[in-house]
């Protein structure tokens, strides 16, 4: 975010001089650097205050979402698994950010790297069957980041919607229509 609005070297000399790394090697680790600007954001004043709460909002926002948001780095590094991802995985965002997608249990694991490996942007009304618990009807969606970006070409966004209780309905509402014609034709018959 705060590149998109200051451009690259402005925001990094932002970053360098009010968070100075205690390392003398670059790292390019955002769960590193959202780590340091929660621990260390207090310290900031002006611009850098207002866009570390500008950051906070839109995390907070997405961590929010009725629907799983999971984001991926080009090295497979998840960066965000927000709190409807965690209740449909029983994972929680500590234990998967950071992490690379690789090490995550299956068979989350699985569904995530087929979806991300296939040529389809989206999967409607997946079966994902669970082990000792009932399976989930899932909507999956995937968005690569712009390529118009020079430092986030290449991360993948993952929508993951539950429609197991929409389908469950659809299948009691067309088991109740079905009665009620059985009913109109028995009637009809008498």
């Amino acid at each position: 975010q705060l590149s998109g609005k200051l451009g690259t070297l402005a925001a990094e000399d932002i970053i360098n001089t009010i968070m100075p790394f205690d390392s003398e090697q670059t790292i390019d680790d955002i769960s590193l650097l959202e780590s340091q600007l929660t621990s260390e954001g207090s310290a900031l004043s002006g611009l850098a205050a207002d866009l570390n709460r500008l950051r906070l909002y839109h995390r907070q926002t997405l961590e929010s979402l009725p629907i799983g948001v999971c984001s991926i780095d080009t090295y497979g590094e998840i960066l965000l698994w927000n709190n409807t991802m965690a209740e449909y995985s029983r994972i929680t965002p500590n234990q998967a950010e950071g992490s690379n997608l690789k090490n995550l249990s299956r068979p989350w694991q699985t569904l995530l790297e087929e979806f991300l490996h296939d040529d389809l942007d989206k999967w409607p009304g997946h079966h994902f069957p669970r082990q000792n618990l009932p399976p989930l009807n899932l909507n999956l969606a995937k968005f690569e980041m712009d390529n118009d970006s020079p430092i986030f070409t290449g991360y993948k966004i993952i929508l993951v919607e539950d429609i197991s209780e929409r389908l469950r309905l659809r299948s009691e509402l067309a088991h109740a229509e079905r009665l009620s014609s059985v009913g109109r034709l028995a009637a009809g018959v008498a």
